[in-house]
């Protein structure tokens, strides 16, 4: 029992957050609830915490990639419109 409660600050220091609500789930018997532990019930709410930060840093790099494709796209058109204009050939590197 002792190592089960250091195994969850070893996850958090080595930054596994998916491992702890597993391992919580997987060790919930009705004798002894890891997650009724002050230690461990905050290690399982940081852990939540910093997935849910994960996972809204990954939406924004890939809303921000979208975006950049878009202006690059808009460029390159902007690019074609003026050429065209100009009755010359657009140049592309």
């Amino acid at each position: 029992m002792g190592a089960l409660c250091a195994i969850d600050y070893y996850a958090l220091m080595s930054e596994q957050y998916a491992f702890i609500p597993r391992l919580l789930a997987e060790f919930d018997s009705s004798d002894c609830s890891l997650a009724l532990r002050p230690g461990t019930a905050f290690s399982l709410a940081l852990a939540r915490f910093r997935l849910e930060e994960r996972a809204a840093a990954e939406r924004t790099e890939k809303t921000a990639a979208v975006a950049a494709g878009e202006e690059q796209q808009q460029s390159a058109d902007a690019s074609e419109c003026t050429s065209a204009w100009l009755g010359v050939p657009a140049l592309h590197r």
